[in-house]
């Protein structure tokens, strides 16, 4: 499906995105503000070659983000998804964000728990970002 953008699931009851949200290969924008049931996001979310933002502002259940990889893409493509942008502000049940992919610029984690501003500070000073990635604001 190229047709669909933007999604905006924000204010539903969702506790997790389908599988089938690697089908939507146009998808730019996701939007999941105030999912207050949602717990984990699916690995495939990387899968989105075309997908720039994601903002999981308010899903205070959010525990688990998904470790990008490119081994996980299909058929091994090497190729990274545009995604630059990721707003986890008030996602405060987050415990851990893996790896993210080389493309991010700008990670807003306003209102998270010290265990992930630690953890995005660790990413900033690890070799090969750049100075805005992981932009805390």
């Amino acid at each position: 499906m190229e047709c669909i953008i933007i999604l905006d699931l924000s204010y539903t009851a969702i506790t997790e995105l389908p599988s089938s949200i690697g089908y939507l290969i146009g998808l730019e924008v996701l939007i999941l503000r105030g999912c207050e049931s949602l717990a984990n996001m699916p690995c495939n979310i990387y899968e989105l070659q075309h997908l720039t933002s994601v903002i999981i502002y308010g899903c205070w259940n959010l525990v688990k983000f998904p470790k990008w990889s490119a081994e996980s893409l299909p058929g091994n493509s090497n190729v990274s998804p545009d995604w630059w942008y990721l707003n986890l502000a008030s996602c405060k049940s987050l415990e851990e964000i893996p790896e993210l992919p080389p493309k991010m610029e700008r990670v807003n984690a306003d209102d998270c728990v010290g265990t992930i501003c630690k953890l995005l500070k660790r990413l900033r000073a690890k070799g090969g970002t750049n100075d805005r990635m992981c932009h805390i604001v």
